[in-house]
C-alpha cells in the first residue's frame, strides 16, 4: 500500500489541514488517546478555517448543505435537548462532563464539507496500519515477550480498557471480513483481509470483553446474508448461524478466557432468574436496569436532566439495594450505568432515547446494501446498538472516536452520490 503524493493535493493549505489531520486520526483511533484527541481538535480546527475562509462562492453553498442535512439536523434534536435539560438538572459540572462526551459527532460537518471521497480509500489504509500497531503489541503482551508484559497479559488490551478494545476489534473485523465477502477484490487481497481479519476476531476472545464478542455475535449474520444475492439471503442465513456456531465452538474451546466468561455469564443469569442473585457483573447490570426502571417512572418524558442522573442513581440504591450488595456496586456509581440505553432514559427520558435512535435512523437510511460501504454502515449501527447493551459506548473516549468517525466517513460517501465502492488498488 502506497501512498502517492497527490493524495495530499486540495485546492486550499485549511482543505490540506483537514485531510492530513483526519488520515492521522484513523491511524491513531486504535491505540492513542493522546493522537485521538490532537488530532480531532486539528481536524475541527482545519474544518472551521476552511469554512469560513475558503474557497470564494463556496462557503454559503457549504453552510447551506450542512444545516439542511438530515443526520447533522438528527444530532443538533439530541444535542440541543441535552442542554435543554439543564433547565431542570443541579450539577452542572457533571452535565458539562457528559456534554463534552458528544463533541467528538463533530466530524460529520467535517467530512461532509471539506473531506474529498476520492482520497477514502486511504482512511481505511491509515485505520488499518494503526490497528496492526495495537494487535501487535497485544499479542507481543499475550506471549509474554520481554519489554511488552502488561500488567495483565492474558487479557492483553495494552492501550485501553478490554470493554473498549473488544468493540474495536469487533469493529476492525468486521471491517475485513467485509472486504473478503466482496467481488472487487482480488484472492491476494482477499487472503491478507482474511489473515488480519483472523488475528482480529482470535484476540476478540482473547480479551475479556463480552459485550464486543456479543456485538460480533450480533453482526456476523447480517454481514452473511448481505453478502448473498437477494434471491439466495435464506442461504446466507443459514451460512450466517453455521458460522456462528463454528466461531463459538473453535473459541469455547481454544481460548481459556472466553470459555470461562460464557460459563460465568450463564451462571450469573441462572442465578438472577431462579435466586434473584445481583453479586455478579451481569447481576449488578440487572439491578441497575430495575433502578433505572424506579427513575424513569419518576419522570418518563424528560429524564432527570444530563448531570443529575447518577445521583438519581445512588438515591435509589441507597433506598433499594441489600446492604451487601452496596459496596459491590460502588464503581457503577462512581462512574456510569454501564448501559447505553440505560444511561439515556436517566439522563432524558423517553424523548431523549427516541432522540439518539433516530440518529441512527438518519445515518442508515438511503444506504445502498450492495456496496462495501453500504453494507459496512449497517454492520456499524447493528455492531453499536447491540453493544449499547453492555457498556455506554458512545461515552467512551476511543468507542466514542470510532463510532463518530466511521458514521461521519461512511454518510458522506453516501451523501457523495457515488454510486461504486472505493477499492483499495
Amino acid at each position: 500500500m502506497q501512498f502517492p503524493s497527490e493524495i495530499f493535493q486540495e485546492p486550499t493549505r485549511a482543505r490540506q489541514g483537514v485531510l492530513v489531520s483526519l488520515l492521522a486520526l484513523a491511524f491513531f483511533i486504535p491505540w492513542s488517546r493522546t493522537g485521538v484527541s490532537v488530532f480531532t481538535t486539528l481536524s475541527i480546527f482545519f474544518w472551521v478555517l476552511d469554512i469560513g475562509f475558503g474557497e470564494k462562492g463556496s462557503e454559503k453553498s457549504k453552510k447551506k448543505s450542512l444545516l439542511s442535512d438530515h443526520l447533522i439536523l438528527a444530532l443538533v434534536l439530541y444535542v440541543g435537548f441535552l442542554f435543554i435539560s439543564l433547565l431542570w438538572t443541579e450539577d452542572y459540572t457533571q452535565a458539562w462532563r457528559n456534554l463534552r462526551n458528544y463533541a467528538h459527532f463533530l466530524l460529520v460537518p467535517v467530512f461532509l464539507s471539506s473531506f474529498n471521497t476520492e482520497k477514502s480509500k486511504y482512511i481505511i489504509y491509515s485505520f488499518i496500519a494503526g490497528f496492526l500497531i495495537h494487535i501487535t503489541a497485544s499479542y507481543l503482551s499475550y506471549f509474554h515477550v520481554p519489554g511488552f508484559i502488561t500488567k495483565h497479559p492474558n487479557n492483553p488490551h495494552v492501550f485501553m480498557h478490554h470493554l473498549d478494545y473488544s468493540m474495536l476489534l469487533a469493529f476492525f473485523s468486521i471491517l475485513l471480513l467485509n472486504r473478503f465477502y466482496r467481488v472487487e477484490y482480488s484472492l491476494k487481497q482477499k487472503a491478507i483481509y482474511f489473515a488480519l481479519a483472523i488475528a482480529g476476531t482470535v484476540l476478540l476472545f482473547i480479551v475479556k470483553g463480552r459485550s464486543g464478542q456479543l456485538a460480533f455475535f450480533t453482526t456476523i449474520p447480517f454481514l452473511i446474508i448481505l453478502a448473498f444475492p437477494k434471491g439466495k439471503r435464506a442461504m446466507g442465513l443459514l451460512s450466517g448461524v453455521f458460522t456462528i456456531g463454528l466461531i463459538f465452538g473453535a473459541a469455547f474451546f481454544l481460548s481459556g478466557n472466553f470459555k470461562n466468561r460464557v460459563k460465568k455469564s450463564v451462571d450469573s443469569i441462572s442465578r438472577v432468574m431462579e435466586v434473584t442473585d445481583y453479586y455478579s457483573s451481569i447481576g449488578k447490570r440487572v439491578f441497575v436496569g430495575k433502578m433505572t426502571w424506579n427513575i424513569f417512572l419518576q419522570s418518563p418524558l424528560f429524564g432527570t436532566g444530563i448531570g443529575d442522573n447518577m445521583s438519581a442513581l445512588r438515591a435509589e440504591v441507597d433506598k433499594h439495594a441489600p446492604e451487601e450488595l452496596k459496596p459491590g456496586l460502588k464503581n457503577i456509581l462512581r462512574t456510569h450505568f454501564h448501559n447505553q440505553y440505560f444511561q439515556i432514559i436517566a439522563e432524558t427520558g423517553l424523548i431523549g432515547l427516541l432522540l439518539f435512535l433516530h440518529i441512527f435512523y438518519q445515518f442508515i437510511r438511503k444506504f445502498n446494501f450492495q456496496t462495501e460501504f453500504g453494507v459496512l454502515a449497517l454492520l456499524l449501527t447493528v455492531l453499536f446498538l447491540t453493544g449499547f447493551l453492555g457498556e455506554p459506548f458512545a461515552r467512551n473516549q476511543f468507542t466514542s472516536i470510532l463510532l463518530a468517525y466511521f458514521m461521519a466517513f461512511l454518510y458522506n460517501t453516501k451523501k457523495s452520490g457515488r454510486r461504486r465502492d472505493l477499492v483499495i488498488q
